[in-house]
C-alpha cells in the first residue's frame, strides 16, 4: 500500500481488502471465508506510531467498550508500547460507510516487539540479532554527492532519485518485525516441544514476561510430595478437634481445584469428595490428594474469583490487581509481604564521614537474582504459616531464639515476613541496606519503627549488630533446601538452573542464547509485577489503570529476591 499526499488517510479497511486480495491470489478466501472466527495478530515495533497512520484507529481500539464487561483490552507501556490483552473485535467500514470483513466473527490481536525484544533492544539490534543488518543511507548521499544524512532527513528525494532503495529501506522495519516475530513463534513451540509453558500454535504472547509466567505457571501448578505431606498433616490436626466432614470439606475447598459443571442451568463445582472413603488409608488420601489439590493456588497464598461463572459484577473479569478489594488473601502474610516489598537499589552508600571529595561505593553481585532463586525454598503460603513459628512482642535481646529457630528451616534464607524495629550501634561504619517502601522505591535506615520486612532483611540487619525488636513474625510453610543440592527449591530457581543450563548449549549473544538469559533473568521481575501501583493509560477513557497481576505474581518470593541479595552485599 501507497499513499501519495492527495490521497486519502489509511484505514483498517485498506488491510482487510489487501489481505482478502491474497487470499485470493494463494487460493485460501473460500476456505478462510467459511471459518467461524479468523482472528489477525498485527505486530509493531514501537506500534503506537504505527497504529496512530490509521484515520480509523481510535473506533477500532475502543470497540470493546462495547463488551458487556467493559474491560480495557488495550494495554500500552511508555504510550507507543501497544498490545492487546483480549483480542478485540473487528467492525470495520470503509470510507463509504460499507461494512469489511472477511468473516462474521474477524478478531484483532495486536503485538509489539519492543516488549518481546531482550535487552531492550532497538530495531537495529533485533535486526543485527536476526542477520538483518540495518540498511546505512549515508552510503547513498556519498554516491550521490548529497551531504551526510541528507536522505534519512528528505525521504521524498529518497523515494524520487532511489525508487528501489527506497522501499527496501520503508520495508526493512517491517522485515526485521516479521522475521523476530516469527523467531519468538518458534522459540514458543521449541518450549512446548520440551513441556514448557502452556503456548498456543502461531499465537505470539504478548511480553517476555508474560513467556516466563506461562513456564513457570505451569509448573507451579504441578503436584509436589512435601506440600501433600503437609496437607496430610494439617488434615491430622483438624481430625484430632473434630470428626465432622463438613469441617474437613470446609478446609479442602480453600486449596482444592472443583471441576465446574452445569446442572440444570446453574453452575455447580464439584470437588469429588465423595471419591474419598469414610476413613482413606494414608496412600489413598496422599493419591486424590495429588490429583485435587490446587498448587499453584497454594504456592501464590491468594486466588482470584472466576468472574465468568460468577455473577458478582464488582470485578472485572481477567482484570486482577492491588485493587481487586474482593480478593480475599488465604492469610495475612500477603499483605505484610506486598507492604514489605521495596523493590531492588544497588547503590549503597558508606556510612560515617565521607571523605573530602565524596566517596559514593556503586555494588552489584553479578547474576544476583539468578543466584538467589537457587536459595528460595519452595512456598506454600496457602496452608498458612508454619506451627510453633510465629513470634509476637519479642524483645531485641531475644532475637537469636529467632535466628536458632530459622537454622532448623533454611537459616537465613528462610522466608518470613514480619513488623520490626531495627536501630544500628552509634559507631557501626559499615554498609546499611535495612529498607523502607519509600516513595515506590526502598530507602536506607539506621534506626526506624515498625518497619515491615522480610526475615532475612531483619537478619541481615542482626548480623551487623543492630538491634532487632520483633513486634510480629511469621514463617511460611516451605521445603528445605538440601545443601548442595536443588531440592526443595522453588520452581522460579528450577527453571532459572534449567535455562542457565541451555544457555551454555548456544552460541553466546545469538537469538537463543538472549532468550535462554531472559527466562533466567525475568524469573524476579514476574513475581513483582503487579505489586507496586504503577498505572498505564486506559485506551478506553484516557485514564490511568494499575498494572494488573502477572500468571506468577507472588509478594513472598518478590521480597525473598532482593533480601538475599542485599545480605549478600553485606557479607561480601
Amino acid at each position: 500500500m501507497k499513499r501519495d499526499p492527495d490521497d486519502s488517510v489509511f484505514r483498517f479497511s485498506d488491510v482487510i481488502k489487501l489481505l482478502k486480495k491474497y487470499l485470493w491470489k494463494i487460493g485460501k478466501y473460500k476456505e478462510v471465508r467459511e471459518l467461524k472466527k479468523l482472528t489477525i495478530e498485527l505486530w509493531t515495533f514501537w506500534g503506537g506510531v504505527d497504529l496512530s497512520v490509521f484515520q480509523d484507529y481510535e473506533k477500532i481500539l475502543t470497540e470493546n467498550t462495547k463488551s458487556k464487561k467493559d474491560t480495557s483490552k488495550i494495554v500500552a507501556i511508555h504510550s507507543n508500547t501497544v498490545f492487546t490483552s483480549q483480542p478485540l473485535k473487528l467492525r470495520i467500514s470503509d470510507e463509504n460507510r460499507n461494512a469489511v470483513s472477511i468473516t462474521k466473527n474477524d478478531k484483532l490481536v495486536i503485538r509489539d516487539m519492543t516488549k518481546l525484544a531482550p535487552g531492550k533492544e532497538n530495531l537495529a539490534g533485533l535486526g543485527k540479532l536476526i542477520g538483518v543488518p540495518k540498511i546505512d543511507t549515508e552510503k547513498w548521499d556519498q554516491q550521490d554527492g548529497c551531504p551526510k544524512g541528507y536522505y534519512k532527513a528528505h525521504m521524498t528525494k529518497l523515494w524520487e532519485n532511489r525508487q528501489s532503495d527506497f522501499v527496501n529501506y520503508a520495508l526493512e522495519d517491517v522485515v526485521v518485525t516479521a522475521l523476530y516475530g516469527t523467531f519468538i513463534l518458534q522459540f514458543q513451540k521449541q518450549l512446548t516441544d520440551d513441556g514448557f509453558g502452556d503456548f498456543k500454535p502461531l499465537q505470539l504472547k504478548p511480553s517476555l514476561g508474560s513467556i516466563v509466567g506461562s513456564i513457570i505457571g505451569c509448573q507451579n501448578a504441578k503436584s509436589s510430595d512435601w506440600i501433600v505431606d503437609e496437607v496430610v498433616k494439617l488434615l491430622s490436626q483438624l481430625k484430632q478437634r473434630t470428626n465432622n466432614d463438613k469441617d474437613f470439606e470446609s478446609f479442602l475447598r480453600t486449596i482444592c481445584k472443583p471441576e465446574i459443571k452445569t446442572e440444570k442451568g446453574k453452575v455447580v463445582r464439584d470437588y469429588h469428595f465423595n471419591e474419598l472413603h469414610a476413613n482413606p488409608t494414608s496412600d489413598d488420601l496422599k493419591r486424590w490428594l495429588n490429583e485435587h489439590l490446587d498448587f499453584d493456588k497454594i504456592r501464590k497464598g491468594y486466588c482470584f474469583p472466576r468472574t465468568d461463572i460468577s455473577s458478582d459484577k464488582s470485578h472485572k473479569h481477567l482484570v486482577h490487581d492491588m485493587t481487586n478489594k474482593i480478593d480475599v488473601p488465604l492469610n495475612r502474610m500477603f499483605n505484610d509481604a506486598v507492604n514489605a516489598y521495596n523493590g531492588g537499589y544497588n547503590i549503597v552508600i558508606y556510612t560515617g564521614i565521607i571523605p573530602q571529595g565524596g566517596e559514593k561505593r556503586d555494588w552489584d553481585i553479578s547474576s544476583a537474582y539468578s543466584e538467589a532463586g537457587h536459595l528460595l525454598p519452595d512456598i506454600a503460603p496457602g496452608l498458612g504459616a508454619v506451627k510453633f513459628k510465629e513470634f509476637h512482642n519479642l524483645a531485641a535481646n531475644q532475637f537469636s531464639r529467632i535466628v536458632k529457630a530459622a537454622e532448623k528451616i533454611n537459616g537465613p534464607y528462610t522466608v518470613g515476613v514480619g513488623i520490626f524495629d531495627i536501630e544500628y550501634p552509634s559507631d557501626y561504619k559499615g554498609f546499611v541496606i535495612t529498607p523502607k517502601n519509600v516513595n515506590e522505591g526502598p530507602r536506607y535506615f539506621r534506626k526506624i519503627h515498625e518497619v515491615t520486612l522480610s526475615y532475612t532483611d531483619a537478619y541481615t540487619a542482626w548480623s551487623c549488630g543492630a538491634k532487632v525488636f520483633t513486634h510480629r513474625l511469621s514463617f511460611v510453610r516451605q521445603s528445605r533446601i538440601i545443601l548442595g543440592t536443588l531440592d526443595g527449591i522453588s520452581q522460579e530457581g528450577h527453571i532459572q538452573d534449567i535455562f542457565q543450563k541451555r544457555r551454555e548449549q548456544c552460541v553466546h549473544g545469538s537469538p537463543e542464547d538472549k532468550m535462554n538469559k531472559n527466562v533466567v533473568n525475568q524469573c524476579y521481575g514476574v513475581t513483582a509485577e503487579g505489586l507496586k501501583k504503577k498505572t498505564s493509560p486506559d485506551y478506553n477513557n484516557g485514564r490511568p489503570y494499575y498494572v494488573p497481576f502477572s500468571r506468577i505474581t507472588n509478594p513472598l518470593k518478590a521480597i525473598q529476591f532482593t533480601s538475599i541479595t542485599r545480605l549478600h552485599i553485606i557479607t561480601l
